[in-house]
């Protein structure tokens, strides 16, 4: 009885170590895609801006093609400038690779005149972020004095 006892025992600690080193399909993970994300305004990259003051909005279109964007942030190198975790329906659809419409998400800032390079992050609702490239663009501030060009008339 005791060989039994001793065989019974074995075997139940082999199924109870072959079960644990199984992995079970409910523990993988699908992989998560990443957020898209470009600004769309400032839409010309290098393009010189002339306003009465710097208030200005920033707007950029974002989609997931597996879940959803939670929130876009707009920075100015590491400055954060502001955060859109709305986004709103475009008007007019795009063609897309993608059955995701993209939102557009935007806020306000008031840049300083000159020079700024700006970009965009997207946060998906899985916790994956994407960077937009950097746009550059210069506000001009429309009360500096402009140079003309004087034309002289030649002495008689």
């Amino acid at each position: 009885m005791k060989k039994n006892t001793t065989t019974f025992l074995a075997i139940s600690i082999l199924s109870v170590f072959v079960a644990s080193c199984k992995k079970k399909t409910s523990e993988v993970t699908p992989s998560n895609a990443a957020p898209v994300v470009t600004i769309t305004s400032p839409s010309n990259n290098g393009s010189t801006y002339q306003y009465s003051d710097s208030y200005t909005y920033l707007y950029a279109d974002a989609y997931d093609t597996d879940g959803s964007v939670k929130k876009v942030e707009f920075y100015e190198g590491s400055k954060l400038l502001g955060t859109d975790s709305t986004g709103s329906s475009k008007l007019e659809m795009k063609m897309r690779t993608t059955s995701n419409e993209a939102l557009t998400y935007y806020i306000p800032y008031s840049f300083e005149f000159g020079n700024h390079s700006i970009k965009a992050v997207a946060y998906d609702d899985k916790g994956a972020q994407t960077t937009s490239s950097t746009v550059t663009f210069t506000l001009l501030n429309p009360f500096d004095e402009v140079s003309v060009p004087v034309i002289v008339a030649p002495a008689k």
